[in-house]
């Protein structure tokens, strides 16, 4: 009876070993996944950042961009508006990626077709890029445009007797750390490279079009 015993307990041990191990396996491996994550979606932001920020900066004073952030922190309809799908797409990106360490989990529409603009109307938080307000839009509670042509934050009425508590915490302060940073990034080498390097490809672009005018 006793030999059956300890032949019953050893099996037991050596089950409760390679569940162990493989419970430490398995938590290892999530444990690095999630890290793999964390790494991927650092390095993503900081590249789009990189590339989206200096054209938000140009667009926005800081103060509209500290509202807009606090806007989307608290899941208001955030609208961004620009005719420019360039600019479209990197002021609205910017402004998904400075949520960060937080992470935005609602709807994001970089660039929403004028044939779907009813889903500007969407009872879930969104945030949307448009190139022009349908001609029946008016601004609701809950719901503001950051508008890229006037460089400002619009809200609805309601919203504007309290849009105060929309700004990020010590906004003063962090524009005052921030101002110097920005002029630096909006004069970068890197920065002037890209906007030549636009205007190069704009202008070659426009060249070609008048040569096939011409050959026409």
């Amino acid at each position: 009876f006793h030999s059956t015993l300890n032949v019953y307990s050893g099996s037991m041990d050596a089950n409760e070993g390679r569940n162990r191990k493989s419970s430490r396996d398995s938590r290892t491996q999530l444990e690095a996944k999630l890290e793999n994550d964390r790494i991927w979606e650092k390095e993503e932001s900081f590249h789009v950042l990189l590339w989206a920020l200096p054209v938000l900066l140009r667009k926005l004073p800081l103060d509209q961009i500290s509202l807009a952030v606090g806007c989307a922190l608290i899941e208001m309809h955030v609208i961004v508006l620009a005719p420019d799908l360039s600019v479209l797409s990197s002021c609205l990106l910017a402004i998904v990626h400075l949520l960060r360490p937080l992470k935005w989990v609602g709807v994001v529409v970089v660039t929403l077709p004028e044939s779907q603009v009813e889903y500007l109307d969407s009872p879930v938080p969104l945030i949307a890029g448009v190139q022009k307000l349908p001609d029946h839009f008016a601004l609701s509670p809950g719901v503001v445009v950051v508008d890229c042509q006037e460089n400002c934050v619009k809200f609805h009425p309601t919203d504007n007797v309290t849009s105060h508590k929309f700004f990020l915490p010590q906004t003063n302060k962090l524009i005052h750390s921030l101002t110097k940073s920005a002029e630096v990034m909006d004069r970068s080498p890197a920065r002037k490279a890209s906007v030549v390097a636009r205007k190069k490809s704009m202008a070659n672009l426009g060249a070609a079009r008048l040569d096939g005018e011409v050959d026409d």
